[in-house]
């Protein structure tokens, strides 16, 4: 990864020094984040805005495993035509304590977030840059003790979602640690295995669907079943309405596949129901991602109440 020394021009390092934001704007609490007045935003302006890169980083920080500070930008919609014209720098991290890692997190989650939503060829490279700077915070979240940073650390190395350009592969520190030796579905399995000894319920399911297939790890449906089950018994103690619906989802289809005794379709049924009311929830809730495990666990139902009444 190359290190962006250049991205951060002096201005913003000012304002990061003195405001604790290298936007002034949004360090005095405005929305806007350039400082610059409308009737100066010219040609140059404008160039320098749409050449702003997704994120820029800098040297390791001290104590911190070689992680880099990061500079986090944001998209910068323009007021007159409501499009995006390029990015702001808005904050960097570390910056101030953060003994828990909650402000990686938080920051971290903006990037995944906004990386979930490009889907055209035509922005690829954005949503990967989205990907990578989402990596660095986790990497710090993580170092902090957030097991949630972990899950999402696995989500990234599982999916590839990064496209072969990861931070903790770069440094050599990460690599004295094995972290970069090892196949991204490998350390998809540690990061999920320590989430979930933790009792997260999203890396317990996660982990499941690794197990079930030897992705990472060698294949066992036992023990698939057994993460899928803590998944949905902490989901329901927990009230984690999206865990409980995947799990169950899962389970619906290990009852009906039959992979491990005979084939249940009662049984099934009855996960596939619970999936459904579950996820029913959380689409309401507006996470529109898990719109594929909905329509899943709706047309099992369906499914399943044909298979069982022996109409076709």
């Amino acid at each position: 990864m190359t290190r962006q020394f250049a991205a951060v021009g002096v201005g913003a390092r000012t304002a990061n020094l003195i405001f604790g934001s290298p936007s002034v704007m949004r360090a005095n609490g405005f929305r806007e984040v350039s400082s610059v007045p409308a009737a100066f935003r010219g040609r140059l302006w404008s160039k320098r805005r749409a050449g702003t890169p997704v994120f820029a980083v800098d040297h390791p920080v001290s104590g911190e495993a070689s992680l880099p500070r990061i500079w986090v930008t944001e998209p910068a919609y323009d007021q007159r035509s409501g499009r995006i014209e390029g990015r702001e720098f808005t904050c960097c991290y570390p910056n101030g304590a953060d003994a828990d890692g909650r402000k990686a997190l938080r920051l971290a989650q903006a990037y995944f977030a906004e990386g979930l939503t490009y889907s055209s060829a035509c922005d690829s490279e954005v949503r990967r840059d989205c990907f990578r700077a989402a990596e660095i915070l986790y990497l710090h979240a993580a170092s902090r003790g957030s097991v949630e940073a972990s899950v999402k650390l696995g989500a990234i190395y599982d999916a590839n979602l990064c496209e072969g350009l990861y931070w903790a592969w770069e440094v050599p520190a990460a690599q004295e640690c094995r972290m970069g030796s090892l196949p991204l579905h490998a350390l998809a399995f540690e990061r999920y295995s320590f989430a979930a000894v933790r009792g997260n319920a999203e890396a317990c399911w996660l982990l499941g669907d690794m197990v079930l297939v030897g992705r990472g790890c060698v294949s066992s449906p036992q023990k698939a079943l057994a993460l899928y089950q803590r998944s949905y018994e902490i989901a329901i103690k927990l009230g984690d309405r999206e865990s409980e619906g995947n799990a169950a989802l899962r389970l619906g289809r290990m009852a009906e596949s039959g992979l491990l005794e005979c084939c249940n379709l009662k049984q099934a049924l009855a996960w596939y129901r619970l999936s459904l009311e579950a996820l029913d929830h959380v689409l309401a809730g507006g996470a529109w991602h898990y719109k594929r495990a909905w329509h899943e666990a709706k047309t099992a139902v369906a499914r399943m109440r044909q298979e069982l009444c022996g109409s076709y």
